[in-house]
């Protein structure tokens, strides 16, 4: 197998389309203010998530913590540019993508800052803007927003400083905000008209709310209980109304305003752990691989992987000769029989071996078993591939595995009607 071949398996994908296992992964994407939680991002991002990191590393999971204003410089606030943030939010459906049991994180302090114009304003809300505005925000407005598809108009990014970016889309903000205030509810574009007026962290919310109906499950909060202003009461609103009650936590804040104190220190660390692990028990426990609980198993998991892609990639014209073919035959044809035999008998058959040379269809004969047993059998097949020869893995390994195949998959299939017989 082509080594391209071999990676887009372990991607979880191969060129024809099939539907294979994805590497395993958590991705949680973290939204706060950059303000109010600089030293817990920092917390997080050294502490809780190498724990959680060593805590699952036996599984096989890879963690990861993204920080929405990790690596940014200080002109380039998220929350002030909108294509920045747009970007965020392509990395919460990235997030959503990997895992949806545990995606999102959301920090709530005490403000939630207004969120930056949209990239894209929809026809209709355009429309009612420019119509409702006064003279000088409709000569703002029609500055800074260029015409797109179907009506629709798109922001348009300036070639100035982060600071004078920054400034001029604080402007188109104020203008496009104080045009959704004079929409009322009867309009066609109220809905949109509302998306203004949230804040930076309540329309991320939305969005990673929006992604699926069941995508609550994967939200988590985590709420600094201050002395909230107003701009935070719709998001802490629709947290309470959206997420369930194990995936919102909450500490109290350091009487000194010191958040390096120690004991807040811990406090948030405890309730990080208990909010984000628990998030991530619920992810891999969900996945139903055999490979979960153990590293030796994933590793043979994704080794059979390749061997079950080369085998569906082998033709029955592919391998040996016609000379062969009529020995091949005879071959496939008493495979048939023992296994038509034993299966009528409710009784295990005794192990089959395939002996023979390198190019002399071991391979092909094989992929035909694979393909044709359920035909065969007259019922589903639970079909478990090992090509030994390909293998690089110790052989205590491939008994263990053997072990864990012959006495739980058959089992559990059986268990679920899944299958009713195990090849």
């Amino acid at each position: 197998m082509a080594t391209e071949d071999v990676l887009e398996v372990l991607r979880g994908r191969t060129r024809t389309g099939d539907a294979l296992p994805a590497p395993k992964q958590v991705k949680v994407f973290i939204s706060c203010d950059r303000a109010e939680f600089a030293e817990e991002r920092r917390m997080l991002l050294e502490q809780v998530g190498p724990d959680l990191q060593t805590q699952y590393d036996n599984s096989g999971f890879e963690i990861e913590l993204v920080d929405m204003h990790y690596g940014s410089a200080e002109t380039c606030d998220p929350l002030l540019d909108p294509h920045m943030f747009d970007d965020h939010l392509e990395d919460i459906r990235d997030s959503f993508r990997v895992n949806q049991l545990c995606f999102f994180l959301v920090l709530v302090g005490d403000e939630a800052r207004a969120a930056p114009p949209p990239v894209l304003l929809d026809a209709a809300l355009h429309r009612e803007l420019l119509a409702g505005a006064d003279p000088e925000s409709r000569t703002l407005l029609q500055r800074w927003l260029v015409p797109a598809k179907d009506g629709a108009a798109r922001l348009r990014e300036p070639a100035r400083e982060p600071r004078e970016q920054q400034q001029q889309f604080q402007r188109v903000l104020a203008a496009l905000r104080d045009g959704a205030r004079r929409i009322g509810p009867a309009s066609p574009a109220a809905a949109q008209a509302a998306v203004l007026l949230q804040s930076g962290l309540h329309r991320q919310l939305m969005f990673a709310l929006s992604l699926d109906p069941d995508a609550r499950k994967g939200i988590m909060s985590i709420t600094r209980q201050g002395r909230p202003g107003p701009s935070v009461e719709p998001l802490s609103s629709a947290l309470a109304e959206h997420l369930p009650p194990e995936n919102r936590g909450s500490v109290k804040p350091p009487a000194s305003g010191n958040y390096e104190d120690e004991a807040y220190s811990d406090s948030f660390q405890l309730q990080a752990r208990l909010v984000v692990g628990g998030g991530m028990r619920r992810a891999i426990s969900a996945r139903v691989e055999p490979s979960v609980k153990n590293k030796s198993v994933m590793d043979i998991y994704q080794e059979a992987l390749c061997h079950l892609a080369l085998c569906q990639r082998l033709g029955s014209g592919q391998g040996p000769g016609d000379q062969q073919r009529p020995a091949l035959d005879g071959v496939l044809a008493e495979v048939r029989t023992r296994l038509q035999a034993q299966h009528a008998s409710a009784e295990r058959h005794p192990p089959l071996l395939l002996v023979g040379q390198p190019g002399t269809g071991k391979s092909t004969l094989l992929a035909t078993i694979y393909r044709e047993a359920e035909a065969w059998l007259g019922c589903p097949v639970n079909r478990i591939v090992r090509i030994c020869g390909q293998s690089l893995l110790h052989v205590c390994e491939r008994i263990y595995v053997h072990g864990v195949l012959c006495n739980r998959v058959p089992c559990r299939a059986l268990q679920s009607r899944q299958c009713n017989y195990s090849l």
